[in-house]
């Protein structure tokens, strides 16, 4: 199971349910061990700096070339936009 498809809610861990969460920590321990022995089964880890307007599609993550991340995220969204015929 990847990070992405683990529970991150309260309501996901069965409200605090003991087994539930004793098995989704197995889980995750299990992952962070595969992960060691195969980084690149991790994917991206660097923390999120900006996700919303123009990062939308592309996040913008810490180490980061702001300007080149800045002017592709604009060329995207500007041809996002002209796809869907919005202004």
């Amino acid at each position: 199971m990847s990070r992405e498809e683990m529970p991150k809610s309260w309501k996901a861990l069965g409200y605090g349910d003991h087994e539930t969460i004793r098995h989704f920590q197995g889980v995750a321990e299990r992952r962070e061990k595969l992960e060691e022995k195969y980084p690149e089964l991790a994917g991206d880890r660097r923390p999120v700096l900006a996700h919303e307007g123009i990062f939308e599609n592309r996040p913008l993550r810490a180490g980061d070339d702001i300007e080149a991340s800045v002017k592709a995220a604009v060329a995207e969204s500007s041809s996002h936009s002209a796809l869907q015929g919005t202004p």
